[in-house]
């Protein structure tokens, strides 16, 4: 079982989301293989934890993270979720509702 599966991740990411956006009717959720990303339609956010396998995994290790060294990629993974967590609740606060096509975001 991955880290991301485990009861106390999932409640986790909803706390990183919800101190930003508080009461906001958004699904929260880790989602593997799509990248991380808002649905300002549906109210939907999801948070790809494996976003650093695609970057190069075990490769990007050791990785100094604000003054630390990152050494597995599980930490590597959670501290890049949080990050893109947080950067999907900025765009529930500051994004209108776009267009899409495909990979371009209008």
């Amino acid at each position: 079982m991955n880290w991301w599966h485990w009861r106390r991740a999932q409640h986790v990411l909803e706390t990183w989301v919800r101190t930003l956006i508080g009461g906001r009717p958004y699904q929260v959720a880790y989602k593997t293989g799509g990248g991380s990303y808002v649905n300002l339609r549906t109210r939907e956010i999801a948070v790809d934890p494996t976003m650093a396998d695609l970057w190069g995994g075990d490769a990007l290790l050791p990785f100094a993270w604000r003054g630390r060294t990152v050494r597995t990629l599980a930490a590597l993974q959670y501290r890049i979720s949080r990050a893109m967590a947080r950067h999907e609740a900025g765009h529930v606060l500051f994004t209108d509702d776009y267009a899409v096509a495909g990979e371009l975001h209008a």
